[in-house]
């Protein structure tokens, strides 16, 4: 038996393994230690939030939890940062190795999915524009917590068994509840699939990803209250820029909306915008956007013009959002 060697094939490894390792090196190397110079910036938060889980302070005195649920959703992240922390006791390598963990969960999949498609160096260039976009970026190194949840909703998503598939996302929801947002994306999803064929339709389908997050948002006012998270983080041009790019993924996602990550990125996005819309704190889900929008993109392998159309587009976001992170700095 003649074992067949795929030119195509190799190459695509050799891009994904390349692409792979210099999106690492930005996130757990050159922007964190731009985070670890800059004096407020997240990293003094997450190395202090380590210091507290290895002394016990999440679990003692007058934060000792009184149920389980309390326990579950509010201490279960920091109890595993603890153990952690008692194999890495320097609170610098603990993060740094955790944002390479992350990113690698996030890019791994994707990369190597894209090492088998069509058109591979368009998707290269266009996945590694969306993995160095700032949010991206603060998402991995500043904000580890949702994070990690996001990257066990994200992994959950590849596992085919069921069991795994839910185990895994049931843990997400314990390290953070902005987790419940894909979650919940995935949960409609999975029912709609189970409804009769003539509900499938994509120009059907394609409203509920549209419109679900506003009843969400207005249920949550409703629940907690106007002064809970009742205020949008976003000024006229960056929200302006994330309407054109809510419109732009609706407007190339409308056909694929069966697909479950086509549906779960434009659900995410949708609740971005009507975050903004209703003045809800939302910013944070179009970071959780990004790497499922990534995977969105390699549905359009065979389709050129809508993967230079959207570098482009992205192309132009990024350096603009990587301008105003410098200033800020």
């Amino acid at each position: 038996m003649k074992l067949r060697f795929s030119k195509s094939w190799f190459f695509g490894l050799i891009y994904a393994l390349s692409i792979g390792f210099i999106l690492l090196m930005f996130s757990g190397v050159f922007f964190f230690d731009i985070m670890i110079a800059h004096p407020g910036s997240d990293f003094f938060n997450n190395s202090q939030s380590i210091i507290e889980a290895s002394n016990g302070s999440y679990w003692s005195g007058k934060n000792t939890p009184t149920s389980v649920s309390q326990y579950l959703f509010n201490l279960h992240f920091y109890y595993w940062l603890k153990i952690l922390n008692s194999f890495i006791q320097n609170n610098a390598s603990l993060l740094r190795v955790i944002t390479l963990f992350i990113t690698f969960m996030f890019i791994c999949p994707t990369l190597f999915s894209a090492a088998q498609l069509k058109n591979k160096r368009l998707l290269f260039a266009l996945l590694f524009v969306l993995f160095m976009h700032p949010r991206f970026m603060d998402l991995v190194i500043g904000n580890i917590r949702s994070a990690s949840a996001l990257a066990l909703v994200f992994c959950s998503l590849w596992v085919k068994g069921t069991k795994l598939k839910f185990l895994l996302m049931g843990v997400a929801v314990t390290f953070h509840l902005g987790s419940v947002a894909p979650i919940f994306l995935h949960l409609i999803h999975l029912f709609w699939k189970r409804l009769p064929k003539r509900f499938s339709r994509s120009d059907l389908l394609v409203w509920v990803p549209l419109l679900a997050p506003s009843v969400v948002i207005i249920a949550a006012k409703v629940i907690f209250g106007e002064g809970f998270y009742t205020f949008w983080k976003g000024g006229l041009v960056y929200t302006s820029i994330l309407f054109i790019i809510c419109a732009y993924t609706f407007f190339i996602g409308k056909r694929k909306v069966n697909n479950e990550f086509v549906f779960v990125s434009l659900g995410l996005i949708s609740l971005v915008i009507w975050g903004a819309l209703l003045g809800f704190s939302t910013m944070r889900f179009f970071s959780f956007f990004i790497p499922f929008f990534a995977v969105m993109m390699l549905h359009y392998d065979r389709n050129p013009q809508v993967l230079i159309s959207t570098f482009i587009l992205w192309l132009l976001f990024t350096i603009a959002a990587h301008s105003k992170w410098i200033l800020i700095l």
